[in-house]
């Protein structure tokens, strides 16, 4: 079964990405075929049946989107795998958000067009330090290149594990404890948060705005 999975070839549509970035010196994934090509070569490309194509981030318009992902549906016999983001979730409750937004409506337009198979990933580290304090819904690099091994998931895959990380002390924690009380008196408006984002932001932290409601919401269901 090893040696049948390797045959067919993985193609990774996103050469240019911070994922792949990441991924193409991964011990894992040396010596089985791989082909990295950017978006704007999509058109030309000579996909082979069987090929599994990974799609990684591609823009933060869902009109720009969709059409890369309507050239990709014209492919006959591929699988197309469509990374997605843990963040999504947060569209249950708000569209105010565009990352997330964008990514959901690329998300449905995976399945809708190409008959995707999903892949959800957090936030994305080679070591954990890199994660922000507090508790993240995050994927490591390796757990993602085991994932591209593997035989496509028939359903939709939450490949991210809710990690705790330190603050930096005290103040960043009781920060981090009223963000969050502000953050459940905003109800169903959180990007009233917005100007607040953008100081915390400013000062380094990391853990505001839709990755802390996201992983909030992930917490109350994992």
């Amino acid at each position: 079964m090893s040696e049948q999975r390797h045959a067919q070839r993985l193609v990774i549509l996103g050469r240019n990405s911070k994922v792949w970035m990441a991924l193409k010196e991964f011990p894992t994934l040396a010596g089985i075929p791989v082909v990295a090509i950017g978006h704007a070569e999509l058109k030309g490309f000579d996909f082979l049946p069987g090929d599994n194509v990974w799609v990684l981030s591609y823009s933060r318009s869902a009109d720009e989107n969709r059409a890369l992902l309507e050239i990709l549906a014209l492919q006959p016999n591929i699988n197309v795998i469509y990374v997605s983001s843990a963040s999504t979730n947060v569209t249950t409750l708000t569209r105010c958000y565009n990352y997330p937004s964008v990514k959901q409506q690329a998300r449905e337009d995976a399945v809708r067009l190409c008959a995707a198979r999903v892949i959800n990933i957090g936030w994305f580290y080679s070591d954990i330090s890199e994660l922000p304090a507090g508790r993240t819904a995050a994927t490591s690099v390796g757990e993602l290149a085991a994932a591209m091994l593997a035989e496509p998931a028939a359903d939709d895959v939450n490949l991210f594990k809710m990690i705790d990380r330190p603050f930096s002390g005290a103040m960043e924690h009781a920060l981090y404890r009223l963000y969050g009380a502000l953050l459940g008196a905003s109800g169903r408006f959180p990007c009233l948060l917005r100007p607040l984002d953008l100081v915390l932001r400013t000062v380094g932290l990391r853990w505001y705005g839709y990755l802390y409601l996201s992983n909030r919401l992930w917490s109350s269901t994992i």
